[in-house]
């Protein structure tokens, strides 16, 4: 199994999403459905996504709610700053291995042949937009509100809740 074959595996399972998986381990995205789906009917791949579910699900209890709760944190907590740069452009290798990262497209917004500017006769503009997506942070704030007891386990959750403090004297 190659490298891009094993990230591969342990991208599919953050969202089982195989094409998404395909893109987050550096296959071309025009072809990410493809691969993602001929890689999950390999037999060595397959096998391997069933060993690392069967790894995740038998750590122990501990360890998983932690792993679990981590995610939710950093996606809870995440800020856009994580994956920019200074100069505002996205820092695409922090945002592949940030959690709360849903999407990162490129799109092409113009292109100019050389000789078409008065400013640079001789070089090609691109004009790209490069979108980054995040993850919707309330249900992770929901999950780690319950988890830490600020609302009811099966409460529903609109994005509110009220934080009340008793004061004991003596």
């Amino acid at each position: 199994m190659t490298k891009k074959q094993e990230l591969f595996c342990i991208e599919y399972l953050k969202d089982f999403n195989a094409t998404q998986a395909a893109i987050r381990a550096g296959y071309p995205e025009r072809s990410a459905g493809a691969v993602g789906h001929e890689n999950l009917r390999k037999p060595e791949i397959s096998a391997r996504v069933s060993d690392l579910c069967k790894e995740i699900l038998d750590a122990p209890k501990d360890e998983l709610k932690a792993r679990i709760k981590a995610e939710y944190e950093a996606v809870a907590f995440s800020r856009i700053g994580d994956v920019l740069n200074d100069d505002l452009s996205i820092n695409e290798a922090a945002a592949k291995i940030n959690p709360a990262v849903r999407e990162l497209s490129v799109e092409l917004i113009s292109r100019r042949p050389a000789g078409e500017s008065s400013d640079d006769e001789a070089m090609e503009q691109i004009t790209m937009n490069h979108k980054v997506k995040m993850h919707d942070k309330l249900p992770a704030l929901a999950q780690l509100a319950r988890y830490a007891n600020l609302i009811k386990e099966d409460a529903p959750f609109d994005g509110e809740f009220v934080l009340s403090f008793r004061r004991k004297d003596g």
